[in-house]
């Protein structure tokens, strides 16, 4: 029998509330526990991750799906960005503060998992974007993350900031970026660059990449539009350690895979369904 449950947590430092929901399939043995962080302009229930939780949890499975308490949508609306001021407020301080949040919160008391379904000891961590890039910095800061897997990841964030950019930014103290989808202008404040800026020896991702002590997994699309998988090889090759990570490319792939929001087909998307089986693989055996 397969179960659903959803938590709403709040953030440690911050206090905003986020809503955090966990699919598992009964079979009275204990099975890892997967955290999924979704991208910029993302939610938890955005396009086919529903449909990819439904894949891992039946693939004996936890699977732990979040809302980043800043990505704009709220627990009363969670599917539509009815909180553009939070949104705004965004920074990557926050955005690890939350995933702690759930970490420690899968390590508690309060899970909602009976303790002979869940392996608390076995935490993995899976991200979208720039979901992936957070999933990446935390797992770098987390030993007890014990694999990690990003699906077109932003591993470069300097390079997509550049100076000219960051000086116009600076200058207004709040950056618009358009939602095709929604026909929304979502408000970017220049604090998430202060504080990428003051944490740089942290938050810079090429060097995350190298502490962590886990393996790494990152699955890229040959055609992905938003973070073309070059910029991926590019930086792994400058690497002085690497061995621990894996390069997996999907040909003519985009940025999500083939999914779109909403989505309502039956089935996933052929380039999703290659990406969760190698990402099933990879967390099974480390391969």
């Amino acid at each position: 029998m397969k179960l659903f449950k959803e938590v709403i947590l709040k953030g440690s430092e911050h206090g905003r509330l986020f809503t955090v929901d966990i699919s598992w399939k009964t079979t009275k043995s204990r099975k890892p526990v997967i955290v999924f962080v979704h991208g910029f302009k993302g939610f938890k229930d955005w396009g086919t991750f529903p449909k990819v939780a439904d894949y891992f949890a039946d693939n004996d499975y936890v699977f732990v799906k979040m809302n980043l308490s800043h990505n704009g949508v709220s627990p009363e609306s969670p599917i539509d960005y009815d909180d553009l001021n939070a949104f705004s407020e965004n920074t990557f301080t926050k955005e690890l503060q939350d995933i702690r949040q759930v970490v420690d919160f899968i390590q508690s008391q309060n899970l909602p998992v009976p303790s002979d379904e869940a392996d608390t000891n076995q935490i993995f961590m899976l991200g979208h974007s720039r979901g992936a890039a957070v999933a990446l910095l935390h797992s770098s800061m987390d030993d007890r993350i014990r694999r990690v897997c990003g699906w077109g990841a932003v591993v470069d964030l300097e390079s997509r900031w550049p100076e000219h950019l960051l000086k116009i930014w600076k200058q207004q103290g709040v950056m618009y970026i358009p939602n095709s989808r929604t026909g929304q202008d979502m408000p970017m404040k220049y604090d998430i660059v202060e504080d990428y800026f003051e944490n740089r020896k942290s938050y810079h991702i090429p060097s995350a990449l190298e502490r962590i002590k886990a393996p790494v997994l990152l699955i890229h699309g040959t055609a992905d539009e938003t973070v073309p998988f070059g910029e991926t090889s590019a930086v792994l090759k400058k690497l002085k350690n690497s061995e621990h990570i894996q390069f997996s490319i999907i040909d003519d792939a985009n940025h999500v895979f083939g999914a779109s929001h909403p989505y309502s087909q039956p089935e996933l998307p052929e380039h999703t369904e290659t990406m969760i089986h190698m990402t099933n693989r990879f967390f099974r055996t480390g391969k």
